[in-house]
């Protein structure tokens, strides 16, 4: 399976998001690829985790039309979203199958609550809750484990996906400058 890595920064309106990631998804289909993935929150970026706009999974016309998308150019998409969930909030991949179906979601697990050297500090707990499931999600010829961002600090959610089957593990990620280092 070939696949494409979107490189994008994301921003705060999901509809221009959207729309980069669906022409991301024809070029990536005119390349050759059969899966496009795309950075944590590419669809909305939360970047100070306290955006108003924030939705249910299924409030967003744009989860649909990226599935529309996926139909049309019959390629996988791995999509990631902040999403509200009761009084909180879901940092949340979705996997998108080349039929438009979302075959897999998966909620990171550890939230990033640090106190950097520099001052910044950031309480994600504040707002986003942890998901609680591993998730090992067929896509063609491999097993992708799920995983985002801050999860990687954490080898045993590796472990347990390597254990569920895993051959390729995602990880995307939307680091600032300073937590990147």
């Amino acid at each position: 399976m070939r696949l494409a890595l979107f490189q994008m920064t994301s921003g705060i309106c999901a509809a221009d998001n959207a729309a980069a990631i669906a022409d991301a998804m024809q070029e990536a289909k005119a390349g050759g690829a059969h899966a496009l993935l795309t950075p944590e929150m590419a669809l909305l970026l939360d970047r100070d985790r306290a955006r108003a706009d924030v939705r249910r999974e299924q409030d967003y016309p744009e989860v649909a039309m990226l599935q529309e998308q996926a139909k049309k150019t019959g390629l996988w998409l791995h999509l990631g979203l902040p999403v509200a969930h009761g009084d909180k909030r879901r940092n949340r991949t979705l996997v998108i199958d080349p039929g438009g179906t979302v075959v897999a979601r998966y909620d990171k697990i550890h939230v990033f609550d640090v106190d950097l050297a520099s001052g910044e500090s950031w309480r994600e707990s504040n707002v986003y809750e942890g998901g609680s499931e591993t998730i090992v999600v067929a896509m063609d010829d491999f097993q992708a484990g799920l995983s985002i961002c801050y999860d990687m600090r954490f080898p045993a959610l590796y472990r347990a996906l390597a254990e569920g089957g895993a051959d390729v593990l995602t990880i995307p990620a939307a680091f600032t400058v300073p937590t990147g280092r």
